[in-house]
């Protein structure tokens, strides 16, 4: 039950994650499909959750603060929402490098040795700087700013693809 309310809590990322993916192809469906995914559902139960609140009154609240039934939820929706970012970062993120190293007539690509090791591991070290950033406070404007400083000067001097 807390999976889906947490689900519930986190539909706006799911339904963006769904749309963006699909935009990223190049089809139309992204922003109709993102649109449905999140108003039907939300309409339907901010309807049916205004009922409920409206019929109990105070006393909900009241008795799931003294069963400890909000710390529940809120873990399971953090569960959820966690999940969810780390299924996008995963996806979403691409991160590679042309980098090559000439040892006598061999040429060893670093990025083809990286991915045999670790596969997507500069794209999982770049979501851990910026979640690194949040963490020391930096805004998410300034990420923005940084992350496309990094993807000019990477593309310019060849040592990101």
């Amino acid at each position: 039950m807390l999976i889906i309310i947490g689900a519930i809590c986190h539909l706006r990322y799911i339904a963006s994650g769904i749309g963006i993916s699909l935009c990223q192809q190049g089809s139309p469906l992204g922003p109709i499909l993102f649109l449905l995914i999140f108003n039907i559902p939300h309409i339907i139960i901010r309807y049916f959750l205004t009922m409920i609140g409206y019929k109990s009154g105070t006393s909900l609240v009241e008795g799931a603060r003294g069963g400890a039934i909000l710390q529940k939820l809120s873990k399971g929706a953090t569960i959820v929402g966690l999940m969810v970012i780390g299924g996008m970062s995963a996806s979403m993120v691409a991160l590679s490098t042309p980098l090559a190293m000439t040892i006598g007539e061999t040429t060893f690509e670093m990025q083809s040795y990286l991915d045999q090791i670790f596969p997507s591991l500069l794209s999982l070290l770049y979501v851990f700087l910026m979640f690194g950033c949040l963490k020391k406070g930096m805004k998410a404007t300034g990420i923005l700013l940084m992350t496309i400083a990094i993807a000019l000067v990477g593309a310019f001097f060849g040592f990101l693809a």
